[in-house]
């Protein structure tokens, strides 16, 4: 129900005195954490001297449990935990992958995996380094109500999907994100031969979802991030499946299951919190 809980900033210690309020909405899928952005009741600036924050129930609903892991305030441009960062300023590919948030704590960003998991993700250890940080918006698809809600169906064979247009130019010179936000559902699923360039899919139970594609021809070129298992190939025999996809912090990069003489492409996967390869009863040529 939307807008039964609202945020509010208060001037005490007790959140009596509230000074800013922000309503939040409703959430299809529960039990995974999802990032929410929210603007200020009436719009304006955030009160100066704010000494707590409170939770209120507008409206007398059934018992439910409400979660919080972090709250940070921005401004209506400015980072927040529904965008993705990177440390390349490329509009269109590069060995860079864009990650989720899971938390801002002052000048503290930590990298998320999975939104399943509270805690973020594997992390890093290598050599640190000083660079400049980018930050991009994501197109947010419907959100799912059960995690094998299919989001985006493929369904005629040889579809060409092709992202990344400049909506002013008509230019092919960058990359869409989709986001769907909770980590449920699937986001791209085919039973086709299909071919897809820079579509990304973040934050699914499946970002890419190919199943029984036997014999079929499929080409991916393009990223999968904060997902259960970023490009997911099920019951499909002999599919010639030529990939140049990234497949970074979800909790499998890439699974394969019951698909015999798989002809994988180039594959990349970092940061998983599970695995970064899954072959179950699969054998690849």
């Amino acid at each position: 129900m939307a807008n039964y809980l609202k945020l509010c900033l208060c001037s005490d210690t007790t959140g009596d005195t509230i000074v800013d309020t922000f309503y939040l909405p409703a959430i299809a899928l529960a039990n995974l954490w999802r990032p929410i952005t929210v603007t200020k009741d009436g719009g304006g600036n955030l009160g100066s001297s704010i000494k707590s924050i409170a939770l209120y129930v507008e409206t007398d609903v059934e018992t439910k449990t409400v979660y919080f892991d972090n709250i940070s305030a921005c401004t209506t441009n400015g980072l927040n935990l529904q965008k993705l960062i990177s440390k390349s300023s490329s509009e269109q590919g590069g060995s860079e992958f864009w990650y989720g948030l899971q938390s801002i704590n002052g000048t503290t960003l930590k990298i998320d995996c999975h939104p399943n998991l509270v805690s973020e993700g594997p992390g890093y250890d290598g050599a640190s380094e000083t660079v400049a940080t980018y930050m991009r918006d994501t197109i947010k698809t419907a959100e799912a109500t059960f995690s094998s809600d299919v989001i985006n169906y493929i369904l005629s064979d040889g579809i060409i999907l092709q992202g990344g247009y400049n909506t002013s130019t008509v230019v092919q010179e960058g990359e869409s994100y989709f986001d769907g936000l909770s980590g449920g559902g699937y986001g791209m699923q085919s039973a086709v031969g299909f071919e897809s360039y820079y579509v990304n899919m973040y934050r699914y139970n499946s970002g890419i979802r190919v199943v029984n594609t036997a014999n079929k021809t499929i080409k991916i070129y393009g990223r999968a991030g904060h997902c259960t298992s970023g490009l997911d190939i099920n019951n499909s025999d002999n599919s010639i499946v030529d990939t140049d996809i990234m497949a970074y912090s979800c909790t499998t990069g890439v699974s394969i299951y019951s698909s015999e003489g798989i002809n994988l492409g180039e594959v990349k996967v970092s940061n998983n919190s599970g695995t970064g390869f899954d072959f179950n009863q699969s054998l690849l040529e």
